[in-house]
């Protein structure tokens, strides 16, 4: 499944037992993550029914974050980090507990598991893998233009163009220019222009940038630390 069909799913209020977010965009793996315990766990029982589990957990510890019931709501989240460092036995244990998991008990699964293991496939099977890879240049300035249009703010193409010139086709990043531009914007509705978003991310960092190589290299050490 890819990122936006998971994302159209979510929208229709469809959620299903298991996710597993993984590629190297890993701004989109650790947001589809957050958007389904967001879902599910919508208030405050979120810090009592979310449990966190990491490649340290063992098979026991496993199974009792996937087989217990919840006792603060009728729902609960396990959110299971560096899948691909998860022992053997423990990604057993988690294929067992899948093939039954209680009544409102969700997986949401990060990275993927090491395909050397016996119950990698099985795994895999398991679960709804949601694909999350890097975006063409094209594939961001459209991100871009969406992102900002949930945020409010008008970013016309050849903004977005200049965005992306700027960050690269890095999806965190240009969540966190954007951030930047709404608050140089300041609640203003016009759109921003190309040449701002140039003069605000680009322009400013390429000087910052010399400033502090040159500053660095002459010793000026109180400066370049300032700069940075």
């Amino acid at each position: 499944m890819t990122y936006e069909e998971f994302a159209q799913e979510l929208a229709r209020g469809e959620i299903r037992p298991a996710y597993c977010f993984s590629g190297e965009e890993t701004f989109l793996v650790e947001e589809g993550a957050r958007t389904v315990i967001e879902a599910v766990l919508p208030g405050p029982e979120r810090g009592f029914c979310l449990v966190e589990l990491a490649a340290e957990a063992g098979p026991e510890e496993i199974r009792r974050a996937l087989r217990s019931p919840s006792f603060f709501g009728a729902k609960r989240v396990v959110r299971l980090r560096e899948l691909d460092r998860l022992a053997g036995e423990a990604l057993e244990a988690a294929v067992s507990c899948l093939r039954s998991l209680p009544p409102g008990t969700h997986l949401v699964a990060l990275g993927r598991p090491d395909g050397r293991k016996n119950a990698a496939k099985e795994f895999m099977a398991a679960v709804t893998p949601v694909e999350c890879p890097l975006r063409k240049k094209g594939e961001a300035v459209a991100w871009a233009r969406a992102r900002a249009a949930r945020m409010g703010l008008a970013l016309p193409p050849e903004a977005a163009a200049a965005l992306v010139e700027v960050t690269g086709p890095h999806l965190g990043a240009i969540a966190t220019e954007l951030e930047k531009i709404s608050t140089y914007l300041g609640g203003e509705g016009r759109p921003v222009t190309a040449a701002e978003v140039s003069s605000l991310l680009g322009q400013a960092r390429e000087e910052d940038v010399f400033k502090l190589v040159e500053a660095a290299a002459e010793g000026r050490a109180e400066e370049a630390l300032r700069i940075l």
